[in-house]
């Protein structure tokens, strides 16, 4: 791209160089042409063919420059663009590669902030970097040409610029770097108001809360807006400066070539005229340099928050210990084992978990039960793999769970109490992640059978292919508590923890699915979390935690 900026700035040299001949020639042609005549012989042409000759050059070295010109720009979208793309996708990946407390330390808007508004800040950081660099090359170019013209009136202009980009940085730097942190502040509070205001509609509605959602948006979008003004304020006043700067530097040099140094008027013209010319392209290139160079103080903030969203957070080692040792085979699920287990998250001086020891093997169905904040959903993090203890170990078939987390990961099927729907149609959801060309319908229609989901399909016209509206809002919460219990049996995974998964559900369609779950799942190994007792009924064993410990634990006679 280099190679680019330097072939537009040797025609932007030339389109400008042309300028002092051709207004010599239009003013004093004889003149111009026995100055020049010992390197071209002007006898043999008419006078009307060197001045269209010259015209058309003229014309053809600004078309040229125009159209490099667009293409430069061109590239620069494309490139920036590109890696405002790339950056997405790397920030996805950055955010899936975190450890679950790493991941909890944001909240949902802070995610989407990070993905679409500072993604898109870096997008232009890049743009402005690279028009900075273009237009830089550009004006070093032009002010070569000026300079062999007149030297004194390009010194004077350098010393003027220079002064005023001083001034300017000083008067507005600190402010555009406290603009730029502010306005990320607000962004990503409207998001994250909206985000609520959205996903709370009912109860929005249910206890009159319009005000409150709409006073916290009204006081995010204010102070967002009165950023952004002041942003775009600071942005154009280089603009008119800088036009203010010219026409004076033009009509005061004017004054004093006339006055004090005696200049003729058709050299004074030729010298105006060249510089005129110069500043009609310089001016858009000095305002772009300052507004860019503005932009990049406004943005330092949130490039900062990408580089640690992107390049701090995974030198963390633990944010990345979840690759999986491939030397190790973990084959079918046998037992596992915990050890002396304890866990505190890292900003708390209490213990969710202290000393815990359990033994799961093969084919057990062992329910939790406990309080509220005792730690249930805590240890099965931990189980997951999502949380790593802060003392002790688990074993999975006698490998430390760290050793062969992927492939342990891969024998689970979860489901959480807030289930995982997404808004597309009830195969997919079913079938989640898996492309069209791997749904196996067979495995899907079996699982719709056994979650009893029958009914649900036949009633709807598109059948399989009903969407099931964001977070399965058409649908009733029985049925799609049975969308994840069908998408368990479609993926057939060894080892179904179920946490608190039909909490939400009325005491009869509770019953009747916590029963299809025992009936379905009879050779699987199972954990189920639940408050009541009844839903751990046939369990073959019953763990109770009180105050982060194992306080009781017995064995139903009634396995399965």
């Amino acid at each position: 791209m280099i190679v680019l900026f330097l072939a537009t700035s040797i025609l932007e040299i030339f389109s400008i160089g042309v300028i002092y001949p051709y207004m010599n020639i239009i003013l004093d042609y004889d003149g111009f042409t026995s100055q020049y005549l010992s390197y071209f012989d002007f006898n043999e042409y008419s006078k009307e063919y060197v001045l269209i000759l010259i015209t058309l050059i003229v014309l053809s070295s600004y078309v040229l420059k125009s159209a490099a010109s667009i293409y430069i720009k061109r590239k620069i979208f494309v490139f920036s663009h590109k890696v405002a793309g790339d950056l997405r996708i790397k920030l996805i990946n950055s955010f899936q590669s975190f450890s679950y407390l790493r991941y909890l330390d944001k909240n949902s808007a802070d995610y989407v902030h990070s993905i679409n508004n500072l993604s898109s800040d870096f997008q232009s950081n890049i743009k402005s970097i690279l028009y900075i660099l273009s237009e830089i090359i550009v004006v070093i170019a032009i002010s070569v040409i000026l300079g062999l013209s007149n030297f004194t009136l390009l010194a004077l202009s350098f010393i003027i610029f220079g002064i005023f980009g001083i001034f300017f940085d000083l008067v507005f730097g600190k402010k555009l770097i406290r603009y730029g942190k502010e306005d990320n502040i607000h962004s990503s509070g409207l998001i994250k108001t909206i985000l609520e205001t959205v996903n709370n509609f009912k109860i929005i509605k249910i206890y009159n809360l319009k005000k409150f959602f709409l006073d916290k948006l009204i006081f995010h979008q204010t102070n967002f807006i009165k950023i952004r003004i002041n942003l775009e304020i600071i942005k154009i006043i280089p603009k008119y400066i800088i036009e203010l700067i010219v026409i004076t530097i033009i009509t005061l040099s004017s004054l004093y070539f006339l006055i004090f140094l005696k200049y003729e008027t058709v050299e004074l013209i030729s010298i105006l005229g060249l510089f005129g010319v110069a500043a009609i392209r310089l001016l858009p290139s000095l305002s772009l340099i300052i507004s860019q160079y503005a932009n990049l103080r406004k943005v330092r903030n949130s490039t900062s928050l990408l580089y640690k969203d992107t390049i701090v957070d995974n030198k963390n080692p633990k944010t990345n210990s979840l690759e999986n040792n491939h030397e190790i085979n973990l084959t079918n699920f046998n037992h596992l084992k915990i050890n002396n287990l304890s866990f505190k998250y890292n900003k708390s001086e209490n213990f969710v978990i202290q000393n815990l020891n359990l033994e799961i093997n093969k084919g057990d169905k062992i329910g939790i039960i406990g309080e509220s904040g005792v730690g249930k959903s805590t240890l099965i993090d931990i189980i997951l793999g999502l949380l790593s203890p802060t003392s002790g170990k688990i074993f999975i078939n006698n490998y430390e769970i760290d050793e062969v987390k992927k492939q342990w990961q891969a024998k689970i099927s979860f489901i959480p109490q807030d289930l995982c729907l997404i808004d597309d149609t009830l195969i997919k959801n079913i079938a989640l992640g898996k492309d069209d060309s791997e749904i196996e319908i067979n495995k899907i229609q079996k699982s719709i059978e056994k979650s009893k989901l029958t009914t649900l399909v036949d009633q709807r016209v598109n059948h399989l292919e009903m969407h099931i509206g964001e977070r399965g809002l058409k649908i009733s919460g029985g049925q799609k508590q049975r969308i994840a219990l069908a998408r368990l049996f479609y993926f057939d995974k060894e080892f179904v923890i179920l946490d608190e998964a039909t909490s939400a559900l009325d005491s009869e369609t509770e019953d009747e699915l916590i029963n299809d779950i025992y009936e379905s799942l009879s050779n699987k190994t199972l954990i189920i979390i639940s408050h009541k007792e009844k839903n751990l009924a046939k369990c073959n064993r019953v763990i109770r935690i009180e105050k982060n410990k194992i306080t009781e634990e017995r064995k139903n006679d009634n396995k399965n």
